[in-house]
């Protein structure tokens, strides 16, 4: 998932009686013409009778900017609620709890969400216990497909919404309504535009304080030494994070045997390079072994959550994607169309050479690392007195500058990707993986093999080697453990004092706390 689901989820939501909290009733979208403005003060009616319902669950909040034009927000909640044919995403949507406020809550019937999983190529259990791709056509033969919380996670139903919210695109408008010096043009994806506008201030998935509790009690009991409730924190937060902290936990369980072994390979009575050729044979051993059973792993947990195809048939353009709109020749959805031509010559033109800009700066890193080490070497040298330690001094700033670099490039890459206008999400996560791993290679390993094949000087190739994976390891713990603990003990307590706070307040004041909470670290 996007998961773009992120840990910045919000406090708990109650189910919302449409006609007793939100006041008003259903209205039809199919009862009003397409160009009238959308019936305010409740929740709009699902096109399928079937679905309808007394009670609505809100799943994603909308805040718009604050004093926003109300002909802004009836043309979004159009948008929101009309049919897919004519250009909407076919969600129930809420006006909040005033028309003319800035808040506004969206939801899914139960038909909606099927179809979209269908869509998504999401892979769900059948009648005979097997996981086959969803069909919405044979949906009763699926388990648990008649109760669509239990059928999909609450991550997934959530996911769904936001990714039909991205892909909401203007079809003739010409300008925001109610703004009309924000101009749009056909294929725009509208949420992205008001984003950049200013008027959409922020949108995020709700939290289920129930489900949020005893997963944080499952989760952070100190009594007992297990595993992580790993499939719970997929069914909350989605993919992305449940394979996060699934490799965490792998990884950290995979480091024991090569702990001993380098345990055992130290006390061998051996000289040093024979130790460290064996230690070599096998982390080179152990790093593959464990590389590939962590495939088999990750494949088993794609499998099981029914997610391992997801979107491999027909994928929908990604959100950001511009271009003007027309048919697919394949599919026959109305989708924007941006030439390849275009897109290969800012590629080659702009980002191919940005990239050997960036690895200039990088090989000139090493360049500077290597006359400081020897103007080092031959200070101490002359300075019997000299601290030791100031030998492994170039080593650490170079791996700084090394690492200060990776992260810079890294945002670099996502601007460059962003900028060729990736139509397919996989395409756009290729070419930015692509874009880091060549510059991460030659960035962190151009000294190190300069120094083996080159110098063949193993005692600085000990020091860089050292420095590169112990200040490297450092950082990356400090950011994992520190930055949560501090960001835990020093927000944390004003965000439970909040809590407590809102506790008595009323539902659409608790829901725009969600959005005020800050995001994980």
């Amino acid at each position: 998932m996007q998961d773009n689901r992120t840990l910045q989820k919000t406090t708990s939501i109650q189910i919302l009686d449409p006609d007793r909290k939100m006041g008003g009733s259903y209205h039809s979208v199919a009862e009003r013409k397409p160009k009238e403005p959308a019936a305010m003060g409740s929740w709009t009616r699902p096109t399928c009778k079937c679905c309808i319902s007394r009670a609505v669950e809100p799943l994603v909040a909308l805040e718009l900017i604050e004093n926003i034009n109300i002909e802004t927000k009836q043309w979004l909640m159009d948008r929101i609620q009309t049919e897919k044919i004519v250009g909407g995403a076919e969600l129930m949507v809420h006006p909040g709890e005033d028309d003319e406020g800035n808040m506004l809550l969206v939801s899914a019937s139960q038909h909606v969400l099927l179809r979209a999983a269908e869509i998504q190529g999401l892979y769900k259990l059948y009648k005979d216990g097997s996981m086959i791709s969803f069909s919405y056509r044979d949906r009763k033969n699926f388990q648990n497909s008649d109760n669509i919380n239990e059928f999909l996670s609450l991550a997934e139903r959530e996911f769904i919404i936001l990714h039909t919210l991205d892909n909401i695109k203007v079809v003739d408008e010409k300008y925001i309504p109610g703004y009309p010096t924000q101009t749009l043009y056909p294929g725009e994806a509208i949420f992205n535009r008001l984003r950049k506008s200013k008027i959409l201030h922020t949108f995020y998935p709700l939290h289920d304080e129930k489900m949020l509790t005893d997963l944080g009690n499952c989760w952070h009991s100190h009594r007992n030494l297990r595993l992580q409730p790993i499939d719970s924190i997929y069914r909350y937060f989605g993919g992305s994070v449940a394979l996060y902290f699934s490799f965490l936990e792998y990884f950290t369980c995979s480091l024991m045997p090569m702990a001993t072994f380098g345990t055992v390979v130290i006390a061998l009575s051996m000289d040093t390079i024979d130790k460290c050729i064996l230690f070599s044979l096998l982390n080179m051993i152990w790093s593959t072994v464990v590389m590939e059973l962590w495939k088999r792993h990750s494949f088993v947990l794609s499998y099981s959550w029914g997610t391992m195809q997801m979107n491999s048939q027909f994928e929908e353009p990604r959100g950001d994607y511009k271009g003007p709109m027309g048919t697919n020749p394949i599919t026959r959805r109305y989708q924007p169309y941006y030439p390849a031509w275009k897109r290969k010559v800012k590629i080659w033109l702009v980002s191919v050479p940005i990239l050997c800009l960036f690895l200039g700066f990088s090989l000139s890193g090493v360049f500077v690392f290597f006359r400081v080490e020897a103007w080092i070497k031959a200070y101490h040298s002359e300075n019997d007195g000299c601290w030791a330690c100031a030998l492994y001094l170039p080593s650490v700033l170079h791996t700084l500058y090394v690492t200060s670099m990776n992260v810079l490039y890294k945002t670099i890459a996502k601007v460059l990707t962003e900028w060729e206008n990736h139509r397919l999400e996989t395409s756009f996560q290729n070419h930015l993986t692509i874009k880091v791993m060549v510059f991460r290679f030659v960035n962190c390993f151009a000294a190190l093999f300069y120094i083996s094949f080159f110098l063949q000087d193993l005692e600085l190739l000990r020091k860089e080697l050292a420095s590169l994976l112990v200040l490297t390891q450092i950082i990356n713990q400090l950011i994992e453990l520190l930055v949560p603990y501090l960001h835990k003990t020093l927000i944390g307590k004003g965000a439970v004092l909040k809590k407590t706070m809102m506790e008595n307040a009323p539902e659409i004041d608790k829901i725009k706390s969600q959005g005020q909470m800050p995001t994980f670290p």
